[in-house]
């Protein structure tokens, strides 16, 4: 193990061609500490302009290279080919054939191997994982890369919720799953799960948050703190979005306190004032992919975070009439903070670019007078895109009376459900909470 450890340190600082404990570039990385203490170590390295190029993809020869080397493997020998597109001449023909020798890869079903393809982030954390020569546990699904998202999961690597499996490996994701392997391969750390926010560990404040000032303007919300919360404990996080002709100290009929276990802290946004009583969930002149309430969101999910005990995997987002038109746009926009959303009679509007799959429960009634049951639909078939889901569908059990289907081929962790209920027109139908924590319980 210490030959493996020290072998990935060595190679690792092969990667770049200039040394810095500071780079130029990565200032805004969320893996900015993971950069610098490999760089301190001069474990990485740069490029000569000073760069890290932390956003920048590596290329499955690059990273097999680093995985083989750093793990103590022999990769000499006599390798004519082992892939079609592998010639003998290729700098990393021994790398690449030893590599699928021992079974770390299997290339593609055509016999290539597309060694100066970018690494995408399953592909990543296959090599990786399996070049430390980590046991990971079975997972029941059907896709091959599941057991890795569960592991980095499990051991607070990466979210499992937060990350396209087609999405590109890149420099800076690398430099966080070596530090992270490294100190648990090490003993440095301990490797059971700890999504734990800032406020893990504080006293409760005296002043329960209800507000966040946002572009000058004071914006309101309603923090509710369930009974069995400790800040020992990480708790859950529901946003609960209300419609245009609501307000946000009006909600307790989503029932979403009365539907948990106790350790949840759930808050009510207030929307953007119009004329009379009607709210917003944008200004005049925003841009799809920057509601003024996104922004919002952002920050309430900090302050909430900064004082109190949350899961930062365990968010989830729900709203009802406009509310849910709201969420289904922010399940998108903010995918890799969000769990999941349930969205009750909300209405489509073109959504911005999707930056994770997110799991969703939708319910609509087909009898709606306000919110059209197509478009209902259309935020389902946003969601299944969302997804990557197929058409195949299960009945999902209930004891609320509604018709609900269930899209269970859908990306690990992200399943769709799609619910219809005749009661109460464009109101939520009851039982709609209840379903919610169902669902996001057992995904």
């Amino acid at each position: 193990m210490k030959k493996l450890i020290f072998g990935f340190c060595m190679l690792i600082g092969t990667l770049g061609v200039a040394t810095a404990a500071e780079f130029t570039d990565i200032q805004e990385s969320v893996y900015k500490q993971d950069i610098t203490e490999l760089a301190s170590l001069n474990i990485v390295k740069g490029y000569p302009d000073g760069s890290f190029k932390p956003k920048q993809a590596i290329t499955r020869a690059e990273l097999l290279k680093i995985i083989l080397l750093s793990a103590n493997i022999d990769t000499a020998g006599e390798h004519e080919t082992c892939f079609l597109d592998v010639a003998k001449e290729d700098w990393f023909v021994d790398i690449v054939c030893t590599a699928k020798a021992m079974g770390i890869v299997k290339g593609y079903d055509d016999g290539t191997f597309k060694p100066n393809q970018t690494v995408t982030f399953v592909e990543g954390l296959k090599m990786a994982i399996e070049g430390f020569k980590i046991q990971t546990r079975n997972v029941d699904s059907n896709f091959w890369y599941a057991k890795y998202l569960d592991f980095v999961h499990q051991h607070s690597i990466f979210s499992q919720y937060a990350y396209y499996p087609e999405q590109a490996f890149s420099r800076e994701m690398m430099a966080h799953l070596a530090t992270m392997l490294l100190k648990g391969q090490s003993g440095s750390r301990d490797y059971n799960r700890n999504f734990r926010s800032p406020g893990c560990g504080k006293s409760q404040p005296t002043n329960i948050p209800s507000s966040v000032m946002l572009n000058g303007t004071e914006r309101h919300f309603i923090t509710h703190v369930g009974q069995h919360y400790t800040p020992s404990q990480p708790a859950k996080l529901v946003f609960a979005f209300h419609g245009r002709t609501s307000s946000n100290d009006g909600l307790g009929y989503y029932g979403i306190e009365e539907a948990s276990d106790g350790n949840l802290i759930t808050v009510y946004p207030a929307g953007l004032p119009e004329d009379g009583p009607q709210r917003n969930r944008r200004d005049p002149g925003d841009k799809l992919g920057n509601l003024r309430d996104y922004q919002l969101f952002d920050a309430i999910l900090d302050e909430i975070s900064e004082h109190y005990c949350i899961d930062p995997s365990e968010v989830y987002v729900v709203g009802h009439s406009l509310g849910g038109r709201f969420t289904s746009m922010l399940g998108c926009a903010r995918a890799t903070n969000i769990h999941g959303v349930g969205i009750v009679a909300g209405s489509p509007m073109p959504f911005p670019e999707c930056s994770a799959p997110t799991s969703a429960i939708i319910f609509h009634n087909p009898n709606d007078n306000l919110a059209s049951f197509a478009g209902g639909e259309q935020i389902r078939d946003k969601y299944l895109k969302q997804n990557q889901c197929g058409p195949e569908t299960e009945v999902y059990q209930n004891s609320y009376g509604m018709d609900c289907v269930r899209y269970s081929n859908c990306l690990p962790q992200a399943p769709v459900v799609f619910c219809k209920y005749s009661e109460g027109g464009h109101m939520r139908p009851n039982g709609a909470a209840n379903m919610m924590r169902k669902f996001w319980k057992e995904k």
